[in-house]
């Protein structure tokens, strides 16, 4: 990718990687059920079973922004590549309007019943 867009350094970062989901990590979604997985389709918020709180995830995040802000000051352009959840925090911490920021999007997803991915802006 740093070839593609050319910039010269690449830094892989772990701590953008999307929420840990504890007992649902690899689960098919169609197949979750249950007032916990109701409870956290109400508010992604929610904890989820064996999971990462979202305040950890929340801290996380934010930690990586603030050191990947610093990188970008030395180094020039930055660019993130995250899931949904990880947008969502992030804008949601630079006080930014989601999911139609263009500092946050667009977003692949495939909706339930749908084989193919969709971009969604």
């Amino acid at each position: 990718m740093s070839q593609l867009m050319n910039i010269p350094h690449l830094v892989a970062d772990p701590r953008w990687r999307e929420r840990n989901a504890g007992d649902w990590q690899g689960v098919e979604v169609s197949t979750l059920t249950g007032i916990e997985y109701d409870t956290w389709r109400q508010n992604t918020m929610a904890d989820i079973p064996g999971g990462e709180t979202f305040f950890d995830f929340q801290n996380r995040l934010t930690a990586a922004l603030k050191d990947s802000l610093t990188w970008a000051q030395h180094w020039g352009p930055l660019i993130v590549v995250a899931h949904d959840g990880v947008q969502q925090v992030i804008c949601r911490n630079l006080k930014l309007p989601y999911p139609y920021s263009p500092l946050c999007g667009p977003s692949i997803h495939s909706p339930r019943g749908e084989e193919s991915p969709k971009l969604r802006r």
